[in-house]
């Protein structure tokens, strides 16, 4: 006979399951009506306010085993600790899912970017351009990537099958781009090249159609500055979509300081990320990163 104890559990988990999915489908409702991703955040932090609940809404890296097994409770427990940071940075209701949500889509456009480098110049230059005004994390594991070697002793990213798959972060983005009416559009080509390579079959029979003569070694020049030029407008792009959210919900963000929590240790951190605190230092109301004098120079010295 099975355990009254276990029995009681078991009802105890189908239940939760059940409250669960029932809440992420009015949630999804809510969305749908309302058109805005940080609605129902917000709304859950209103109800366990008025019960004297403090509701943490944070964005979480790594999905499903991130919150269940991921270092949240280390990180909470120093909540209450001074450190280097302000703990408000992104304190209003709704507002850290949305910049963790911003975060995820640079990085969508940060890997598209550094995928069309390689495209056109293989591995000749990742190592050279990770020592410079492109150095990241991003570029560092796709340099340290393109060396890597099989059990053969053969190089392994040519045998890795090159369609992507996702889990629906750039999504999510590109309706949130939509929603605000911000054009975050290198991002979204980042989300339709994702999509785009999940077409293997079209895209082997596409390639038999003639190529290019062009010499990729007379593009690595021409492509660093691209590659710089356009690292920029991703990150533009996604502190746009924050401004915007910010001034339809009433948040006061701290754009300076949410740079500053992308630097250390963060997967999309760069060496240009200290230039964009700089910028937002100088004038945190700043409409859009490309009209700053550093930035637009910098972009001027790209054409």
């Amino acid at each position: 006979m099975e355990d009254d104890s276990k029995c009681v559990r078991n009802s105890s988990h189908k239940e939760k399951r059940s409250r669960i999915r029932l809440m992420e489908k009015e949630e999804e409702e809510e969305r749908r009506r309302n058109g805005k991703e940080s609605l129902p955040m917000i709304r859950r932090t209103k109800e366990h306010t008025a019960k004297g609940i403090r509701f943490v809404g944070t964005g979480i890296s790594g999905g499903e085993e991130g919150a269940r097994s991921g270092r949240v409770s280390r990180r909470y427990s120093k909540l209450s600790q001074p450190n280097q940071m302000d703990n408000r940075v992104v304190e209003e209701a709704g507002s850290g899912h949305l910049v963790k949500m911003v975060h995820n889509g640079i990085e969508y456009g940060d890997m598209q970017l550094i995928a069309e480098a390689h495209h056109l110049l293989k591995d000749a230059v990742m190592d050279e351009w990770n020592k410079g005004e492109l150095d990241s994390f991003l570029i560092e594991i796709t340099a340290n990537t393109l060396r890597f070697k099989d059990e053969k002793g053969e190089t392994l990213l040519p045998k890795i099958c090159d369609a992507a798959g996702q889990k629906g972060k750039g999504k999510w983005i590109c309706f949130a781009s939509l929603e605000y009416g911000t054009p975050v559009t290198l991002i979204g080509e980042a989300v339709f090249a994702r999509c785009l390579s999940a077409l293997k079959g079209e895209r082997v029979r596409a390639s038999k159609e003639p190529q290019s003569d062009v010499d990729p070694s007379t593009l690595i020049k021409d492509k660093k500055m691209y590659m710089h030029r356009r690292l920029l407008a991703s990150y533009a792009q996604g502190f746009m979509l924050l401004a915007e959210a910010s001034k339809q919900f009433g948040w006061n963000l701290n754009y300076g300081a949410i740079d500053l929590m992308w630097r250390g240790g963060c997967i999309i951190r760069s060496r240009f990320l200290g230039d964009i605190k700089k910028a937002f230092d100088s004038n945190p109301n700043l409409a859009n990163l490309l009209v700053d004098n550093f930035f637009k120079d910098a972009v001027a010295k790209a054409h």
